[in-house]
């Protein structure tokens, strides 16, 4: 397994980050390691111990300090991720100096990175360490502020044309958000362990550039420039996700993949995601303590180790059941340790949605088109229809509760270990 991920440096400087960020206060012993594998000239161990540094860096600069007294803050607020719709509020992760916080602002309000909002704050925080706006003034940031602007406008546009019910799982589809969903809906998607297929995730993101591709071939564009203009567009759909971690992972993982011709290198799809991920904990080093992440991350990695092995040869269908399987081992471990369930039925309701799901949500985004939005609808609702009856289904099948949390960090280090021992491929050794 050393080997296997030995010749990956992308892997080994991930790997390097994510015990900095957990061991942070250790930085000068992580610069005695640099020096010391770089007098003996040890690659792996070079790799590694920059990655250290760079994660006990970014854990230490970055790691959240709750305000203190939020009930009664007053004053100006940066805001550090996109809009998230809970329970007729908006909630963003937001900054005040050294301070990282939640603000929670009544109502659907489009805010965005780099917004500045001049708060008065309720007597009472909504949760610990988190502000409650009672007035407010936003102060715009730039471009992505219209972005969710226009975000804002085109759900409002879908749950016009779709109506109430279909309409929440198209904006789910579309936009990431499945707050208007019925409490029903939510608890089948849950039991049939497919919720995050009707929130916006790194298939669609993959669905979106294809169709985007085979679109922008009809016009005779070079590969060097399409590669950019998908690109650009996949970051205009990722913001318009909120960027959620599933869709700009695969965004950039798309990107990394499609630019190694240009280096004339082969696609490496395990170093486009080590390298997607080692960028957004530059960025957020908290999420690696964020179920989103952790699943998105884990799942893909999993995916891709195991598809390296399969021989070209086998039928599409057999690859597909293999991988639901697979995605099944990776995900319900950490899905069980943050929400207390175990979902055995995951394996067949991925099959049965996954496809259809991404049409729909290309067919929600078609429904855009200004006069062609009701003939969308009629090829869209139909789709819909089908997933509420599949998600139905599937949510009766039986599945383990499990005491969320309970089981110690190295026993699940310890099995994803074992994991990556029957995943990755066997070597062998060449006969003499």
């Amino acid at each position: 397994m050393l080997r296997y991920f030995g010749h990956r440096p992308l892997i080994l400087l991930l790997l390097g980050m994510v015990i900095g960020i957990n061991l942070h206060w250790f930085v000068l012993g992580f610069l005695a390691v640099v020096a010391f594998s770089l007098f003996y000239k040890e690659r792996l161990i070079t790799i590694i111990a920059f990655g250290l540094l760079i994660g006990s860096l970014v854990g230490t600069t970055f790691s959240r300090h709750e305000l203190p007294n939020p009930s009664n803050f007053s004053g100006v607020v940066e805001v550090r991720s996109f809009s998230e719709f809970r329970q007729d509020a908006t909630l963003v992760d937001a900054k005040v100096g050294d301070f990282r916080t939640v603000l929670r602002i009544p109502g659907q309000v489009a805010l965005s990175p780099g917004d500045m909002v001049d708060v008065i704050s309720q007597n009472q925080g909504s949760r610990k360490g988190s502000i409650s706006a009672k007035e407010y003034t936003v102060l715009p940031g730039g471009v992505l502020h219209q972005l969710s602007v226009w975000r804002l406008d085109a759900m409002a546009t879908l749950q016009e044309l779709y109506g109430d019910k279909n309409g929440a799982w198209i904006q789910s589809l579309t936009f990431n958000f499945p707050n208007n969903l019925t409490q029903e809906d939510k608890s089948n998607l849950i039991l049939s362990g497919t919720y995050h297929l009707v929130s916006a995730s790194g298939i669609h993101v993959v669905v979106i550039a294809l169709f985007i591709q085979q679109v922008l071939f009809l016009f005779a564009i070079p590969r060097h420039h399409l590669l950019w203009i998908i690109f650009g567009l996949l970051l205009v759909y990722t913001c318009f996700t909120g960027f959620h971690p599933p869709t700009l992972r695969a965004a950039i993982m798309w990107q990394v993949g499609s630019c190694a011709y240009l280096f004339r290198r082969s696609q490496d799809g395990l170093s486009a995601l080590s390298l997607a991920a080692v960028l957004w904990l530059i960025f957020d080093p908290d999420a690696l303590f964020q179920a989103g992440f952790q699943l998105s991350y884990v799942v893909t990695g999993a995916l891709l180790v195991w598809f390296e092995r399969l021989p070209s040869q086998l039928p599409d269908w057999v690859k597909a059941v293999q991988g639901s399987c697979v995605a099944f081992l990776a995900a319900e471990p950490i899905s069980a340790w943050w929400f207390g369930r175990i979902i055995f039925s995951g394996v067949v309701t991925n099959l049965l949605i996954e496809l259809p799901s991404s049409a729909v949500m290309i067919l929600g985004f078609l429904s855009l088109i200004p006069g062609l939005g009701p003939l969308f609808v009629m090829l869209g609702s139909p789709l819909v229809k089908y997933l509420q009856i599949a998600t139905s289904w599937t949510s009766a099948l039986p599945t383990l509760e499990v005491t969320r949390q309970s089981v110690p960090v190295v026993v699940m280090i310890a099995y994803y270990v074992c994991l990556l021992l029957i995943l990755v491929p066997r070597t062998r050794k060449l006969a003499k």
